[in-house]
């Protein structure tokens, strides 16, 4: 199935997350170093291959057959959830609707990316992919199934639909701009027959210039009524980053988040094979989150800074920062990054 991730798993436990994060990169490094498998999209043979979802902190196996009628991929895979600290299952078949479309249909038991505030989902999901020219990519998906802020227990009914696209304005070296924009929208099905809603807009754009990349980041979300956890997380690598901070250390239905930083290959002179690579530099972070009638004056701002250091493995980031928030208290943490 195509990934549609758009967030981090929810609700990272702020005990643990250095650990398992450091589990789950050591697992990616072990499987991209001793593990080179075809891609799925153009086997014409049944295909076994690692699984690894960065979204939802997966990992596990998927199989499945990789050319069936009408260049039909039909895909199985299973993993264990880092975060969720239980096991999952996707099953899916995906078609291509024409040379840069690719459709699917598929149900799922995975940790939840999309809906904000939700650790886990069950159901049915219907997902396009469009890449219409090099600068563009569009994702759609449409759900209906159980949702829950616990990954233990699954105990709202939601149907949702979920759009984003990132399009490359401008790459002309050394600029380089693009924007990420998503909205979702849905409603809560109870029991007793009523409805609520609840619907989300973001965009990104982030800017580079040779080394140095800016990145501001603005959310605004309805429905935590509705469904319980419906809310933007500052800190961590949650929606808005703030990598001085635990997980989840500010929440709310609206965030502001900028985010600069500076890496190069400092060491590539030396020309050692895993040095060359490995990009090292400062970074800054700030950022607020507010309530539907929080005036601009009264934002609560928060910083954070430090350095980072990542290297590149498979289209895999591996990354590590060491974080300082405004008060001085610091962090060490690990993280795995895709593509969008």
């Amino acid at each position: 199935m195509p990934s549609l991730r758009r967030h981090h798993a929810p609700g990272h436990p702020a005990e643990g997350w250095t650990r398992l994060g450091a589990l789950f990169s050591l697992w990616i490094l072990a499987v991209a170093s001793l593990t080179v498998s075809p891609s799925p999209a153009s086997a014409a043979e049944p295909f076994v291959e690692p699984l690894l979802d960065l979204g939802g902190y997966v990992a596990g196996v998927e199989a499945g057959w990789g050319s069936l009628p009408y260049g039909a991929r039909l895909s199985a895979g299973a993993g264990w959830g880092f975060f969720t600290q239980r096991a999952h299952y996707r099953v899916g078949v995906a078609v291509p609707v024409e040379p840069a479309a690719e459709v699917g249909v598929g149900y799922l038991d995975w940790p939840d990316v999309y809906l904000l505030g939700q650790a886990r989902e069950q159901g049915a999901e219907v997902q396009l992919v469009w890449r219409p020219n090099w600068r563009d990519v569009v994702r759609a998906r449409l759900f209906h199934g159980l949702v829950g802020k616990e990954a233990a227990l699954l105990d709202q009914r939601v149907t949702y639909g979920y759009l984003a696209h990132q399009a490359q304005v401008v790459y002309a070296w050394p600029l380089a701009v693009q924007t990420v924009a998503s909205a979702t929208y849905g409603q809560t099905h109870a029991e007793d027959g009523s409805t609520g809603r609840f619907y989300a807009l973001t965009l990104a754009v982030p800017v580079s210039y040779g080394h140095l990349d800016v990145i501001p980041r603005l959310g605004y979300s309805v429905g935590s009524e509705a469904l319980p956890g419906y809310q933007f997380h500052m800190g961590g690598y949650e929606d808005a980053w703030l990598r001085g901070y635990g997980p989840e250390a500010f929440s709310g239905p609206i965030f502001l988040n900028l985010t600069l930083e500076y890496r190069r290959a400092w060491l590539a002179p030396l020309q050692v094979p895993f040095l060359s690579e490995l990009q090292m530099g400062p970074f800054v972070d700030a950022g607020a989150v507010a309530g539907h009638d929080t005036p601009w004056s009264r934002l609560d701002w928060h910083a954070s800074y430090g350095l980072t250091a990542a290297y590149p493995i498979m289209g895999v980031l591996i990354g590590a920062d060491l974080a300082w928030t405004e008060a001085g208290a610091s962090r060490v943490a690990l993280r795995a990054s895709g593509r969008f």
